[in-house]
């Protein structure tokens, strides 16, 4: 990352699009952007990575972490409920009983440094050999040092930390790839498990964008056909699951708008008029 030619640009004044925010300090400003922005990219809203990260984690703590002294089986239980607490917390606190505060932002940011604290002390403390100690312990830190940047970058968004999910996604697979060959872990009764979800996930994926794929089609025909008649105003449909695409529709009254109008050779002065999705016809 630090050698992406874009970051010179960003930092040189030259982008722009992205800014550096010279208006605090830096320890206040890595802070200030940690606890309202950065804790919830990097690690609170991946609900899913969370969980794994969490039984991977817990799974070191019960079958490896054996014959420990009383201070690492201290350690070893508060790091489990810490595991077990986190990856829920979201779900459950802002999703189900949707609390949310400024209070409640500042314990997020710091639950979540804990969090990734206590995978990183769990390699530490109880993985047995250096060699791979230092190679889990590299893919954490890797984390946090690749998103380092953008403290002082804005704005940036959940596409930014891709890389940074890679890496965390590269420590639960050597982990689990350690406690099957330790024999810590038999993955042979989990085949026929992990195929058939593998295959549900494929299955409801492929219905999910073949319906975007022809949602899509479908209103550009629409839109065409208005703008063909003589319609100055067209109407947009929205396309059905958004939440898997990136700005599937253009704001009605934003500057998207007039790009989408221009990208799509519409007739000079076609304004756009978005309607919801109203299902297949």
């Amino acid at each position: 990352m630090f050698s992406n030619g874009a970051y010179a640009k960003i930092f040189s004044g030259e982008d722009g699009y992205r800014t550096v925010n010279s208006d605090m300090g830096i320890f206040e400003r890595v802070y200030d952007t940690f606890k309202t922005t950065m804790y919830q990219y990097l690690v609170m809203n991946n609900v899913g990575l969370n969980i794994v990260l969490a039984i991977i984690a817990i799974f070191v703590l019960m079958k490896v972490a054996q014959n420990i002294s009383t201070v690492q089986l201290i350690f070893k239980g508060l790091f489990i409920v810490v595991l077990t607490i986190y990856p829920l917390y979201k779900p459950l606190v802002a999703g189900v009983f949707q609390i949310s505060s400024e209070a409640t932002t500042t314990f997020e940011a710091y639950f979540s440094l804990l969090f990734y604290l206590v995978l990183l002390a769990t390699v530490l403390m109880f993985i047995p050999t250096a060699n791979l100690k230092a190679e889990l312990s590299f893919y954490l830190i890797s984390v946090v040092t690749l998103a380092a940047p953008l403290f002082f970058v804005t704005p940036f968004g959940p596409r930014n930390f891709i890389i940074c999910y890679m890496f965390f996604v590269l420590f639960a697979v050597r982990t689990v790839q350690f406690l099957y060959t330790e024999n810590y872990l038999n993955l042979r009764s989990l085949y026929l498990p992990i195929f058939s979800l593998v295959l549900l996930f494929v299955i409801a994926y492929s219905y999910v964008f073949t319906e975007i794929g022809q949602a899509s089609d479908a209103r550009m025909k629409s839109v065409r056909e208005q703008a063909a008649a003589g319609k100055q105003v067209v109407e947009l449909e929205r396309l059905p699951y958004q939440q898997y695409l990136w700005m599937s529709t253009p704001i009605q009254d934003g500057p998207h708008a007039p790009v989408f109008v221009k990208y799509y050779n519409l007739p000079k002065g076609t304004t756009l008029k978005i309607v919801p999705y109203k299902g297949a016809k």
